[in-house]
């Protein structure tokens, strides 16, 4: 399913393209509310929907390999590299695409926040994200940490454990603000990252036709626009993921392609976008509507572009051979030495 799977394709192109439309309208149009919707707090729903997504797709990894430094290998090698780029390039720079902000703001370039920000920290040592979309990554990181284990426990057979496990979740996330107080990382985001184990033990079948699933999710998503608050988006996440495994794939040949697409620069397109907004819409205020929004393209297109294929692409595939050693160091371990190996072969 997860391998070629334009359903989520489509659910992680939807995440990316809320994050960069509300950033654009607040930033770069300062546009700060449509109607009744606050897009600051509109926007953190793309976020939600990348933990859903990014649980329900590590699972499936997990089922092949459930070993936790293998596992690991591979998130630390897709996600630090392109971040300490981003991270380094910043400070250098001193690019005004810090947070805190009403727009732009400096960034706090103190070498303890570098550092947190590097290590991907912030969230725990009171340090500032030096780049605004950055304030995601911290959460996602320490929830790899727990990934293998509730995984382990995700997969025993007992019913209901998912929902137990997000109704536990929840708890947690409601309580939060007492680990927050004593310096531990908040469990605010935890029930929408367990909606992926929800959607990954669903035994339901896709029996829904393929065209009514981005209308779900466009429905689940005007719940949460009209009530921005954590409890809504903990439930507006489970609905999704009760929702990911009844819908058939799409089966629109440019749709697929076209999610495909974004699904795969999605990482660089949000690290990356919020630069090229303060570049086209701030850095060139005194240009034209018309060429703002043609530099924004552009450096976008191509930033991304070679984002992925200079540093994210050669890192995967260096997280999977670091990765594919781990796990052939702990077979050796455990079973020994094999039979026939290369060495003894080579001198034979």
């Amino acid at each position: 399913m997860v391998k070629d799977s334009a359903n989520l394709d489509m659910l992680r192109s939807f995440a990316v393209l809320i994050v960069l439309t509300v950033h654009i309208l607040i930033c770069g149009l300062r546009i700060e509310q449509v109607g009744p919707v606050s897009l600051r707090a509109f926007g953190r729903w793309g976020v939600l929907i990348f933990f859903v997504h990014t649980c329900l797709v590590l699972s499936y990894s997990l089922e092949r390999n459930s070993a936790f430094w293998p596992f690991l290998a591979r998130r630390v090698f897709r996600i630090y590299p392109l971040s300490v780029v981003v991270v380094l390039c910043v400070v250098a720079l001193a690019i005004p695409v810090g947070f805190p902000g009403d727009h732009f703001s400096l960034p706090n370039r103190e070498p303890s926040n570098v550092l947190l920000n590097l290590l991907l920290l912030q969230n725990i040592s009171g340090g500032i994200s030096v780049l605004a979309p950055l304030w995601s990554l911290p959460y996602e990181m320490q929830m790899y940490l727990l990934l293998p284990a509730l995984f382990y426990l995700i997969s025993r057979r007992i019913r209901f454990l998912e929902y137990l496990l997000w109704t536990l979740g929840v708890l947690l996330a409601a309580n939060s603000w007492r680990a927050e107080i004593r310096g531990f990382p908040s469990l605010i985001f935890l029930p929408s990252f367990l909606s992926g184990f929800v959607a990954y033990r669903s035994p339901a079948k896709p029996t829904y036709p393929s065209w009514l699933w981005a209308p779900t999710l466009m429905a689940i998503t005007l719940v949460f626009a009209f009530y921005p608050v954590s409890e809504t988006g903990w439930v507006c996440c489970l609905l999704v993921g009760l929702a990911i495994p009844r819908f058939k794939e799409l089966s629109n040949g440019a749709a697929r392609k076209a999610f495909a697409v974004i699904a795969r620069y999605s990482y660089g397109i949000y690290l990356l976008h919020f630069i090229c907004i303060w570049f086209a819409f701030d850095r060139l205020k005194n240009f034209s509507a018309w060429t703002q929004w043609i530099a924004f393209v552009i450096t976008a297109v191509c930033s991304v572009y070679f984002a992925y294929n200079a540093i994210e692409a050669p890192m995967i595939r260096l997280g999977s051979k670091v990765a594919s050693g781990l796990v052939k160091r702990n077979s050796r371990q455990i079973y020994g030495p094999q039979r026939g190996s290369s060495t003894q072969s080579a001198r034979t």
